[in-house]
């Protein structure tokens, strides 16, 4: 079946949505946001994009961009830092699911919507008290020095009162747009990855390296799909990151140190 077209904003404005392959984090550590940041200024600087809000989470994002060339800049960021987490963590293949999710903005009341619904994102998910206190999202630039956002363009809105924009931005709306629904973050401690390796193997967490291969991707997968990250999977089980990265990303394949 052939892919679904593309829908085109006459304004050139999306909201843009990007998840992880099997909801796997695409994000591990502070460096790694960073350096996404990077590449999207690099990027920006020369195709002369527009970015009004972003929002970025462990296993998924969400970027407001004006962009009449978004296939051509989605690929070439999306690659880029592919290419970038893939040799940090020792893993091939996809690092993304599928092709990037947009949706048109074509009016300011639905672009003030997905504005607020990006900044509320991490509070929603339950990783922030408040949308001024998340670092990897662009009220941290509204709030600051600016980076990549294009603030004025928003701001104008409020007639330049950061303090109503602010304000705005934590009234908590219904919104109807399917695209506009948050899913609580899945999160699992230590003790109960502990407790699933124990009740599924009949096995401690620090035995898990004496598994084959292909039960030891698995029982890795299954507890990513939980919301475990490569980190905490290398601090429970003692299995190097690159090596826990490595299964998630290609399943069987590859050695464990013993």
């Amino acid at each position: 079946m052939p892919r679904k077209l593309r829908e085109v904003s006459k304004t050139s404005v999306y909201h843009v949505m990007i998840r992880g392959v099997n909801r796997q984090n695409i994000f591990e550590e502070e460096s790694d946001y960073v350096k996404f940041l990077n590449i999207l200024k690099d990027i920006q600087a020369a195709n002369n994009f527009v970015v009004y809000a972003y929002c970025f989470m462990p296993n998924h994002l969400h970027m407001l961009i004006k962009d009449d060339s978004l296939s051509k800049t989605m690929q070439v960021l999306l690659g880029k830092y592919a290419s970038f987490y893939n040799l940090k963590y020792d893993r091939t293949g996809y690092l993304f699911q599928d092709r990037f999710k947009s949706e048109a903005v074509e009016n300011d009341s639905y672009f003030l919507t997905v504005l607020r619904y990006i900044h509320q994102n991490p509070v929603s998910a339950g990783l922030a008290q408040d949308v001024t206190s998340y670092r990897w999202s662009s009220m941290y630039e509204y709030m600051s020095k600016p980076f990549i956002v294009s603030a004025s363009h928003t701001l104008k809105m409020f007639k330049n009162n950061i303090s109503s924009f602010i304000s705005f931005n934590k009234e908590k709306r219904e919104v109807k747009s399917p695209h506009l629904k948050i899913k609580k973050e899945q999160k699992i401690s230590d003790s109960n990855i502990q407790k699933f390796i124990k009740n599924e193997l009949n096995i401690s967490a620090g035995e898990i390296k004496s598994l084959d291969i292909e039960k030891l991707a698995k029982t890795l997968k299954q507890l990513s799909e939980k919301g475990a990250s490569v980190r905490q999977l290398q601090r429970v089980t003692g299995i190097s990151k690159s090596s826990v990265a490595r299964f998630l990303g290609q399943g069987a394949g590859g050695s464990v140190p013993k």
